[in-house]
């Protein structure tokens, strides 16, 4: 385990009242990309801990507390405990806020509201959260009878469930493995780029998506999400690291990235009833402000915000849920 977040994730959430600390080598994208992306690593130490429910929270929820819904931008992967949003928000606002998040979909975002039963901003990530169809209106395991059964089989006993996911992987590698040796490699999933002089890695799959000229979030999730309508806060529209950084390429940029997604995301919260809000603007100005200090809002060996990423969400989180009222 490179990072906390695969040593300690089961079923839909993590492991209960974890307090760890660990040396990361290197972010996401160099374990995708393998060892040819180990010179944009950036080591760092990263705290771990999760409370009494299974959420990445330093402590339990407390009634009134500002409630997050989303994946691993709001869990904080790949970066310390302080440095996740929702302890951001708390630091520059003095308001308590509870992260109840993990990698997954916006159907089980809106599941997680459901049971939650309370107020909660949602987050949306361009990046792996607006997929085909079929995958945005899948219900989750603990609403599937079938395979509820097989998600509390797993709570019950993690390794096997760690071992199946190590299984995957290492079946995944191997057929690529094949496929390279019978010439006939898929494409890179990791691509490099420089930024103000500094290597930057990119996962090729997010790059796409990004480029997508127009999208639509199915019916499907759109009355799910007018069903919960009276839980949701407003929902926040978390662009990728290319478009953060496209402008700021050292190489010339194609031509300039439409916003299809945002626009999906949108209509879908508008089609619900609740607001829409951006990230995309406070965060490429922030990239912009802290480039000519050889600072940077993603991690470059990662496909997540680090710690002056989640800052500057935070304070445009705070802009819109507080400073409007």
């Amino acid at each position: 385990y490179y990072r906390p977040d695969e040593r300690f994730h089961h079923g839909d959430r993590y492991d209960r009242n974890v307090d760890f600390a660990q040396d990361m080598p290197f972010g996401d994208l160099v374990a995708i990309g393998g060892g040819g992306f180990a010179t944009a690593a950036e080591p760092r130490r990263v705290r771990f801990a999760t409370d009494g429910e299974g959420w990445r929270n330093a402590r339990p929820y407390a009634e009134g507390d500002t409630v997050l819904i989303g994946d691993s931008f709001v869990v904080g992967s790949s970066s310390d405990q302080g440095d996740m949003l929702g302890e951001k928000i708390r630091a520059l606002t003095g308001r308590g806020t509870y992260s109840v998040a993990s990698p997954s979909a916006p159907a089980d975002y809106l599941a997680r509201l459901e049971r939650f039963g309370r107020p909660a901003w949602l987050f949306v990530f361009e990046g792996n959260d607006l997929y085909e169809p079929e995958r945005m209106c899948a219900i989750t395991a603990r609403e599937r009878p079938a395979k509820s059964r097989m998600a509390a089989w797993r709570r019950a006993f993690p390794l096997a469930d760690k071992t199946r996911m190590y299984w995957q992987k290492t079946h995944r590698a191997l057929r690529g493995r094949i496929a390279a040796l019978r010439g006939r490699a898929p494409a890179p999933r990791v691509v490099r780029q420089a930024v103000g002089g500094r290597e930057m890695l990119f996962l090729a799959e997010y790059v796409a998506v990004t480029g997508r000229a127009d999208y639509e979030i199915p019916p499907c999730l759109v009355e799910r999400a007018r069903a919960a309508a009276h839980l949701i806060r407003g929902v926040f529209f978390i662009p990728t690291k290319y478009r953060v950084y496209h402008g700021l390429l050292d190489a010339p940029a194609p031509a300039p990235l439409p916003e299809g997604n945002w626009r999906a995301v949108q209509r879908f919260a508008a089609a619900a009833g609740v607001p829409a809000h951006d990230l995309t603007p406070a965060l490429a100005a922030a990239a912009r402000a802290a480039l000519p200090d050889g600072r940077f809002v993603y991690w470059r060996d990662d496909t997540h915000w680090n710690s002056l990423g989640a800052e500057a969400a935070a304070r445009e989180f705070a802009r819109v849920a507080f400073e409007r009222k």
